[in-house]
């Protein structure tokens, strides 16, 4: 009867020792009322104790002691499973870190190679692309010129000039007041100007700095993420992208140094002399209007293009000078940086990875061992460079297999089987390819 019957009958009979036993082992845990269906004892899911038991007091004592060797054999494939799980996940990860390593040695320098050539295509190109269009940007100067006139002119008309003393006839008291009012104008000319030319100029680069510089930033955030975490080196890399962004985003103007200024200041000379400085003008809207058309009149589209043209490329060299010496920087960090990675990476293929391999043939040697027990060695089938092949009839659950026994002289040896064992594992099955079955080391046997 099962254990459920035995305790159903106990309470009109009286308990042999044998079923008081199995009381206290059921009180303490050890033991459950568990149906007696066949299951996998190999799944993890498996409950941990089954009973089937015959009561014939000492007699049958024999039944209940191979069921306890049973029991333990159960607990022990359990402990034995964790054991090779753990060991597994340690070598796929160890595997995967060397991996990684690996690939990040032989990419880092093509990366390196790869932005600092599609750099010096942008540069180059953007070079040539500004000598180019010369004659474009001294077309579009003068479109500019005519489009905005009136605006211009207007926005002249209503400028506040501050910081200047007035008489009740609106006329400055000082000279340097009249300088200070045409300066104004032609700074706030100038400041319109430059925009409207800037707008319609980078609407003909666009398309070239969006091509390259998106590719430049993905490539140098893979670099740059793939460098030691140091505050330095971060802030060296959030400097580089912003140069990246910053040097070819075209943004027009006309310092106070430069040529056109130069012209702009002696036509305003030009202009001055035509004033009576013994009556000084009035400051309103038709003395500024009249500043602003003199200075559009007296423009030079064709000066105003080379200027234009001149600090673009200027801008453009600067940035590209400082890119180069930046990626420079970068390529000396990741340079040590992979001196170090590529030691890591033979120290764990060559150290850590063969180690937990090893443990892992001897977690799953030791759990086939438990569960299987050793296999039957028949005839001898042939011999081969590092084992001999015998005749195994069934181990396993398996039918017509063969054994082969290693015997690896050395640690070298060993390691090198239990990584060879492992990989083979994990090929998929085919018809073309043995399939291995299982492991077990014979640690009674040094010939084996």
């Amino acid at each position: 009867m099962n254990s459920s019957e035995l305790f159903s009958s106990a309470s009109s009979t009286s308990e042999t020792p044998c079923v008081q036993t199995f009381r206290q082992l059921c009180d303490l845990g050890f033991l459950s009322f568990l149906s007696t269906e066949t299951t996998d004892n190999t799944s993890d899911t498996t409950p941990l104790f089954q009973s089937d038991m015959i009561d014939n007091g000492l007699i049958n004592f024999t039944h209940f002691l191979n069921y306890i060797l049973k029991h333990i054999d159960r607990l022990m494939i359990r402990a034995v499973s964790i054991l090779q799980r753990s060991h597994e996940i340690c070598l796929d990860l160890f595997n995967d870190s060397a991996f990684d390593m690996a690939r990040d040695i032989l990419v880092t320098p093509k990366r390196l190679s790869y932005a600092r050539e599609k750099e010096k295509n942008l540069y180059e190109s953007l070079v040539a692309l500004t000598n180019s269009k010369q004659n474009e940007i001294q077309k579009l100067i003068l479109q500019a010129v005519d489009e905005m006139h009136e605006v211009l002119t207007d926005e002249a008309c209503s400028l506040e000039i501050p910081g200047i003393e007035l008489t009740d006839q609106l006329t400055v008291k000082h000279a340097r007041d009249l300088k200070k009012c045409t300066s104004v104008i032609q700074e706030q000319i100038l400041v319109r100007l430059n925009e409207i030319i800037a707008n319609k100029l980078l609407d003909s680069i666009n398309v070239l700095h969006d091509n390259y510089v998106g590719t430049l930033t993905r490539c140098l955030i893979s670099l740059e993420s793939n460098s030691d975490d140091d505050v330095a080196e971060l802030s060296a890399s959030k400097a580089l992208q912003e140069i990246l962004h910053s040097a070819y985003e075209v943004n027009l103007s006309i310092p106070t140094n430069s040529n056109l200024f130069q012209i702009l200041i002696d036509r305003m000379k030009e202009l001055f002399r035509t004033f009576s400085w013994n009556n000084f003008p009035r400051i309103d809207p038709e003395f500024k209007r009249s500043v602003a058309l003199n200075m559009l009149n007296s423009l030079s589209e064709a000066k105003l293009a080379k200027s234009v043209c001149s600090q673009l490329n200027d801008r453009i060299r600067m940035s590209h000078d400082n890119f180069e010496t930046l990626l420079k920087q970068l390529d000396h960090r990741h340079t040590d940086r992979l001196k170090s990675t590529e030691d890591k990476q033979q120290r764990v293929r060559k150290d850590c990875t063969p180690r937990i391999a090893r443990l892992l043939l001897e977690s799953t040697s030791l759990k086939d061992l438990i569960q299987y027990g050793l296999p039957k060695q028949g005839r001898e089938i042939g011999r081969g460079q590092y084992g001999v092949v015998y005749d195994c009839k069934n181990w396993a659950n398996h039918q017509s297999c063969v054994l082969k026994s290693v015997v690896p002289p050395d640690d070298r040896h060993w390691n090198d089987l239990a990584l060879e064992f492992h990989y083979l594992r994990r090929i998929p099955e085919h018809p073309r390819i043995v399939q291995l079955i299982g492991s077990v080391i014979d640690y009674s046997d040094s010939d084996q």
